[in-house]
């Protein structure tokens, strides 16, 4: 009977090993279903169209990336037009040293009083370019 009970004891030993590798086993199952199900609902998040404010927010990037466009369009145009007037200015500049006449009045001769008109013209131009 002794050995009955030793063979009892190794039985149910046995039994409780085995009872707590189920329960283990049934714990894990359960923390890998669950991550499993988050792991889901996250990739179908990545899958599904943007919300409306993310919509709103790219909509709104998309407008301020054009209007940027456009205002770097206008700026190189305006750039251009000033590099233009600047050396139309340097030109009537250079015009003007060259026909005046050293010991007299260049505001007296008519060709270089058109000049100075020209030359005028083209500041005030230049100040306008710069205001705007």
């Amino acid at each position: 009977s002794s050995e009955s009970e030793v063979s009892l004891k190794r039985k149910s030993s046995r039994l409780l090993e085995a009872f707590q590798e189920l329960a283990s086993e049934v714990s894990l199952k359960r923390k890998s279903s669950r991550l499993l199900e988050a792991f889901q609902e996250l990739a179908g998040s990545w899958g599904s169209p943007e919300s409306p404010q993310s919509q709103s927010l790219r909509g709104a990037l998309d407008r301020k990336s054009q209007e940027l466009q456009r205002s770097l369009d206008r700026l190189g145009e305006l750039q251009a037009a000033k590099e233009q007037l600047e050396e139309r200015l340097g030109h009537l500049e250079q015009q003007l040293l060259a026909q005046s006449d050293p010991g007299g009045d260049p505001r007296g001769d008519p060709d270089t009083q058109g000049l100075l008109q020209d030359l005028q013209e083209l500041h005030e131009q230049l100040e306008e370019f710069l205001v705007s």
